[in-house]
């Protein structure tokens, strides 16, 4: 049988029903972001973590130009080191039909006899290649699935210069190849990078590494230290012209997917405790109005018995069953979110066994941290149940003490209508509450402008950043570097119109105790192709002596315009130079130099070569361009740089969109929660007043403005502060993303503002209108019947 208070609460939440709603729409966006983004967060993590056990990740990499196998053992004896595997690898093209131009990609050596000792590859299906096969190998499954290949196709590949047919026998993946992507593109092309593996002594045979390896992984002892394993294995390798050997957590792959990982692990911790303290804000100011206007029936139910702490529970019920609503629906959405996330990522990431579902600990979490929010936010309204006496609680409350109208001067008086000041009077006699509001309104106003601004930023990057800065149409990487004059051999390719040659080197930059590995482009004079810009879009000079430094690089080394930097060389005979840093720039690419080609040479005394090729070519005759590129042997890649760039901003494009539309919609919830339940209370609360008015003379249209002015000046006071916030999360956002690798431009355009500011304005018309609706519907005389 229903006691009476619980019939009570039913009756409460009928009566209730569109403030309710609203509440539990706000405690759902916020369980679904937490269940969403925390659980898409929790499959990636665990499923990386299974497929690198699985496949026994290493823990350092390095490379070289060739290494006797009799170093493995003084490489296996190094303090720390517990396992290592040695292996070959180089690059390839892949020509195929459906492609314009050849795909690039690398090939990497297997062992003949079972899997590797480290970095094992995941057979996907087919079979692994059979001794004295050397014409079977694997291949990337992306890449098979991207051009319809099965085991049993022939593969016809371009290795070292030499054309050869392969024949695929399996399909698979690896942990290093979860993001596969191409060097020098943005995002990953399924289609246009493929991984094969071949048996070792088939592919030291056409590189001329028998007895001899180029690539090294290496997993260490439970303690170790990775710096001290790093140094040792970098004097080990520097007679062989080996880079320097780097950690996992700068393993690309895996650089890639921690960043994203930690991009996702801050949006799941910030934007569920946005969404839930507006709850908790929401529930604090409902309640609080549901006491005040039910005053009597408090009292009486003291007087005839009810203990305090029952009356008190009887209203947490009801910011329970608010809750709950919110959380179980959060909960549904959080699944259908969470799924559309994880197969947002599994288009950039390649891992296994990847599926989303809401761990028990996660939807526990949720739930519990929404109904902690919900009672913070009701404890208010409680404690004034407890203090409440019956014969208080029988009286009306003690009007407020007015001041307002004395404190205005009087020629604001004069100009400040009679209903504007009765607005003004009601802010002020809430301030607290005022403020909430205001702060509430304004925070779905700066997710409105964040939403927006994620697109502004990639679309500059896109549309102005990248091609300002690359401007060339075919980019080709040689085999290695080559005279200057060897440019002829691409200028007279009919079609071309431009070609310029850079050169790429791998460098250490040390300065005092800081070191960091980048590299320093050198740039021939005149360049137009690949012009060195800022964030903000401006050229800077090249300068005939000295070194141009990226800002953070700079930073990370301490050294400032006019001190010198040493320069170890990672290329050849590792010369070291000592340049002097002619400025700073702050450019998209986190960590690198830009210095003269000419210049660069002279220090490093030797005659001018190039390793980077930039083409201009006559559109009409592109693809004979591409075509003949390809044909000449000094060539290890050819790309076209507007494609990789098409292909960024569709596959990026996808993500944002999904992103901006999920913040527009939790923004557009907070909007209506906040102004419509303040509509509600400012109506419920002043019934009697606006009656009052109505009956001595004041039309619908008078005392809408009264009860809808209030609404206006918070929306007006909270939206320069909302669009000031959004400024501020996406400096906050991009703070999250590593500045040594790649920088978005951090830009808000000035169309998102007022996205932002209309889509708020037209979010709090929809909420007044409904109250206003509400108040045509009044009853004049029920309402002046009712005792004060």
């Amino acid at each position: 049988m229903i006691g009476p208070l619980h019939r009570k609460l039913l009756r409460d939440l009928r009566e209730l029903r569109g403030p309710i709603l609203t509440i539990a729409t706000v405690v759902a966006c916020g369980v679904s972001a937490f269940v969403s983004l925390a659980g898409t967060h929790r499959a990636l993590v665990d499923a990386r973590t299974r497929y690198y056990g699985a496949q026994r990740m290493g823990d350092v990499f390095a490379s070289a130009e060739r290494v006797p196998e009799s170093v493995t053992p003084r490489l296996a004896a190094l303090p720390g080191v517990s396992r290592v595997q040695t292996r070959v690898r180089t690059g390839l093209r892949v020509p195929m039909p459906s492609l314009a131009s050849p795909a690039d990609g690398v090939a990497v050596s297997i062992p003949r006899d079972g899997d590797a000792r480290l970095g094992a590859v995941r057979l996907v299906s087919g079979r692994r290649p059979q001794p004295g096969h050397d014409d079977e190998v694997l291949l990337l499954e992306a890449f098979a699935r991207a051009h319809r290949l099965e085991p049993g196709a022939p593969l016809r590949v371009v290795i070292e210069g030499q054309e050869r047919e392969l024949r695929v026998v399996g399909l698979a993946t690896s942990p290093e190849w979860i993001f596969a992507v191409q060097a020098g593109s943005f995002a990953p092309d399924d289609a246009r990078f493929a991984v094969v593996w071949m048996p070792r002594e088939a592919l030291a045979a056409v590189t001329g590494l028998e007895g001899a390896f180029n690539e090294l992984v290496l997993e260490l002892q439970a303690h170790a230290s990775t710096p001290a394993v790093l140094d040792a294995v970098d004097r080990l390798l520097e007679p062989y012209g080996a880079p320097g050997a780097y950690g996992l957590e700068r393993q690309p792959s895996h650089y890639y997917l921690s960043q994203e990982l930690t991009q996702l692990e801050g949006m799941a911790n910030f934007a569920p405790f946005l969404f839930l303290a507006v709850a908790a804000f929401l529930l604090n100011v409902v309640l609080a109005r549901i006491v005040a206007l039910q005053r009597g029936i408090v009292a009486t139910l003291k007087a005839i018995g009810y203990r305090d702490t029952t009356i008190a529970l009887h209203y947490l019920e009801l910011v329970i069953v608010i809750v709950a609503l919110g959380a179980l629906f959060g909960l549904a959405l959080g699944a259908v979110m969470g799924n559309l996330l994880t197969d947002l990522y599994l288009g950039f990431y390649h891992l296994p066994r990847l599926a989303f579902a809401i761990p028990k600990d996660i939807a526990a979490g949720a739930i519990v941290t929404a109904l902690l929010a919900g009672v913070v936010g009701g404890l208010g309204a409680v404690r004034s149940i407890l203090r409440m006496t019956p014969a208080e609680a029988m009286r009306p409350p003690t009007p407020p003490t007015y001041r307002g109208g004395r404190q205005m001067p009087a020629w604001l008086r004069r100009l400040v209508s009679p209903s504007l000041r009765m607005v003004m009077r009601e802010l002020l006699r809430q301030p607290v509450r005022t403020l909430l509001s205001v702060m509430g309104i304004a925070l779905s106003v700066g997710l409105l402008v964040l939403g927006a601004s994620i697109t502004d930023s990639m679309k500059v990057l896109i549309d102005q950043m990248l091609p300002s800065v690359q401007r060339e149409d075919i980019t080709v990487t040689l085999r290695a570097p080559v005279p200057d004059t060897d440019l002829s051999s691409f200028r007279v390719i009919e079609g071309v119109r431009r070609a310029e040659g850079l050169r790429t080197l791998a460098v250490r930059f040390e300065a005092g105790v800081h070191a960091r590995t980048a590299a320093i482009t050198g740039y021939p004079e005149p360049h137009a192709l690949r012009p060195l810009r800022d964030l903000h879009g401006h050229e800077q000079h090249i300068p005939a002596h000295g070194v141009i430094l990226t800002d953070i690089l700079a930073e990370r080394l301490g050294v400032v315009p006019g001190q010198r930097v040493r320069v170890v060389t990672l290329d050849g005979e590792r010369p070291t130079l000592s340049i002097p840093v002619a400025g700073v720039v702050s450019e998209a690419m986190g960590m690198a130099g830009h210095m003269s080609l000419a210049e660069l040479h002279r220090l490093l005394a030797e005659p001018v070569t190039i390793n980077q090729v930039l083409l201009f070519v006559d559109p009409r005759q592109e693809a004979n361009v591409q075509a003949r590129v390809d044909e000449l042997p000094m060539v290890a890649s050819a790309g076209n740089a507007k494609r990789a760039i098409r292909q960024f901003a569709e596959q990026s494009g996808r993500s944002m969109d999904v992103f901006a539309l999920v913040i527009a919609l939790f923004a557009g919830a907070i909007t209506i929660g906040v102004v419509y339940n303040n509509a509600r209370i400012t109506l419920n609360s002043r019934q009697r007043d606006l009656a009052s008015m109505r009956i001595l003379g004041f039309t619908k249209a008078e005392i809408g403005s009264v009860l809808l002015g209030e609404l206006t000046l918070q929306v007006g006071l909270a939206l320069p502060i909302g669009l000031w916030l959004g400024r501020q999360m996406l400096d906050g956002m991009m703070s999250d993303v590593d500045p040594e690798a790649f920088r978005m431009p951090a830009v808000i355009d000035s169309s998102s503002y007022a996205t932002a500011a209309v889509v708020t304005v037209i979010a709090s018309l929809v909420a007044g209108y409904i109250v206003r609706r509400r108040l045509d519907s009044l009853d004049l005389i029920g309402t002046l019947k009712t005792r004060d």
